[in-house]
């Protein structure tokens, strides 16, 4: 499993990590599209955190093998949640803005029609989701 707790903490170069991803990182406001996120695998661990733009969305996904059994999930700080180490799947899947795994990347933000643009120019499949979709996503990767 690459995607195994903290796995992108304390990386200060993102050539040295997957994705190219450093915790705590930070992109141009216009760029930005999810701000000081927490990021989590399957099984609710912390990988890291900070923000995503669309290139990073790119990166993780084609980053994830075909048949690869992880998912990156993106959950944003919000006033009503902030990033733990770990969480249920009951809190991952209600929190939850994006899941990306080798088939694609789930959107559970309402702001998608924003930013639906972009995942069709980097050539992103993106798939608009209802959230009680997100439970069974993240649990047919857990499982294995």
């Amino acid at each position: 499993m690459i995607l195994h707790e903290g796995v992108f903490e304390g990386i200060t170069k993102p050539e040295d990590s997957f994705f190219g991803l450093c915790s705590g990182q930070t992109r141009s406001p216009y760029e930005v599209l999810v701000a000081s996120a927490g990021w989590y695998n399957q099984l609710g661990e912390l990988l890291g955190g900070g923000d995503l733009a669309i290139r990073d969305f790119v990166n993780i996904y084609t980053g994830l093998a075909e048949g690869d059994l992880e998912s990156f999930v993106i959950v944003p700080n919000t006033k009503d949640f902030t990033p733990h180490r770990t969480l249920t799947p009951k809190v991952l899947t209600e929190s939850c803005w994006y899941i990306i795994d080798h088939s694609g990347v789930y959107v559970f933000d309402q702001r998608f029609i924003i930013f639906e643009e972009l995942f069709v120019k980097y050539n992103l499949p993106a798939i608009l989701q209802k959230r009680e979709e997100a439970y069974g996503l993240i649990a047919k990767h857990a499982l294995h």
